[in-house]
C-alpha cells in the first residue's frame, strides 16, 4: 500500500466517522433514513475504493460519489428552509 492510498484510506475512515456523529447528534430517529441519492453516492464511493488500483478509475468514482454526497445534502437543507 503506498503512502498516499494510506492517506485516501484514513480520510475516508475519518469522514465517515464524522457523518457518523453528525447523524447521530443532529437528526431524530425519523429523519435517519438515506436517500436514494446518498445510498448511491455510497456505492459509488465503495466501488472507487474497490477499483483504487486503476486510480482513473477509484479517483473518479470517489469524486462522482462525494459530489453526489454534496448534492444530497443541500437538497435536504433547502428542504428544511422551505418547511
Amino acid at each position: 500500500m503506498t503512502g498516499s492510498a494510506l492517506y485516501i484510506y484514513v480520510a475516508l475512515i475519518t469522514l465517515a466517522a464524522i457523518a457518523l456523529v453528525v447523524l447521530i447528534l443532529k437528526t431524530s430517529a425519523k429523519n435517519r433514513q438515506l436517500s436514494p441519492i446518498a445510498g448511491l453516492s455510497f456505492v459509488i464511493l465503495l466501488a472507487g475504493i474497490v477499483f483504487g488500483d486503476e486510480q482513473w478509475l477509484g479517483y473518479g468514482l470517489m469524486a462522482v460519489g462525494i459530489s453526489l454526497a454534496v448534492l444530497a445534502i443541500t437538497r435536504i437543507n433547502i428542504q428544511k428552509r422551505k418547511k
